[in-house]
């Protein structure tokens, strides 16, 4: 099997520990795989080479801050050309306060609610 993970950290660490351990846990089921790791912002980025793959497993950028990181993201601006499966990871959440009522404030954009619904 072939995966290509598409890493997207902006700055926070946990981004880079997601596909880490994304790379850790496919090699653990699928010892065989090839597991390649690529940056999503990678101008050479292309819809056919994605779908030569047999997954594409991406992740990190906050969704509540679309305009900043979800709709800049290369698998959001070609989603329905995609022809092999999605996994999007860790969405994540930073709030200044940690308190979780926080959460309630935040309005997603109806464009990154349909993306995430075409996954």
């Amino acid at each position: 099997m072939k995966f290509l993970i598409l890493e997207s950290g902006y700055s926070n660490g946990g981004d880079y520990l997601i596909i880490s351990r994304a790379k850790q846990a496919i090699e653990s089921y699928y010892p065989d795989a090839l597991v390649k790791i690529k940056n999503a912002a990678d101008p050479n980025l292309s819809v056919e080479e994605l779908n030569k793959y047999d997954a594409v497993i991406t992740g990190g950028g906050g969704a509540q801050l679309s305009s900043e990181y979800i709709k800049k993201h290369f698998v959001f601006n070609n989603v329905r050309d995609i022809r092999v499966p999605i996994h999007y990871m860790g969405t994540g959440f930073y709030g200044v306060t940690g308190n979780s009522s926080e959460l309630y404030k935040l309005k997603y954009d109806q464009d990154v609610i349909d993306f995430f619904t075409i996954l």
